[in-house]
Parts: structure tokens; C-alpha cells; sequence
């Protein structure tokens, strides 16, 4: 199952689309202007929540 959002600045002319697959532990997005797609996870360590101050 592929989920996917794209999103328009009608002023700017500028848009990202977001993407998702799923099965995959990562949202996929590009920008107006990117050759290539970059990976954000969904996954959290609970453990970052006690180390940070």
C-alpha cells in the first residue's frame, strides 16, 4: 500500500511530495529541485527520551 501527499505553494510555484510504503519504517520526500529522494524514520529509540536534557 503507497500513501502520498504532494503539496503546492501556488505564490511560489514551489512543492514537496511525501510518500510512504506500508511495510517501510520510512517517509520518503522530494522538493522542487531535488535529483534525488531523502528518508526521514518513523522508528523512535524510547531510550532518547531519558538521555536528553
Amino acid at each position: 500500500d503507497l500513501r502520498a501527499v504532494l503539496w503546492v505553494d501556488e505564490k511560489k510555484g514551489d512543492h514537496i511530495v511525501v510518500w510512504r510504503f506500508e511495510e517501510c519504517s520510512y517517509l520518503r520526500f522530494c522538493r522542487k529541485g531535488d535529483v534525488h529522494y531523502r528518508e526521514i524514520s518513523t522508528l523512535f529509540d524510547d531510550a532518547q527520551w531519558f538521555l536528553t536534557s
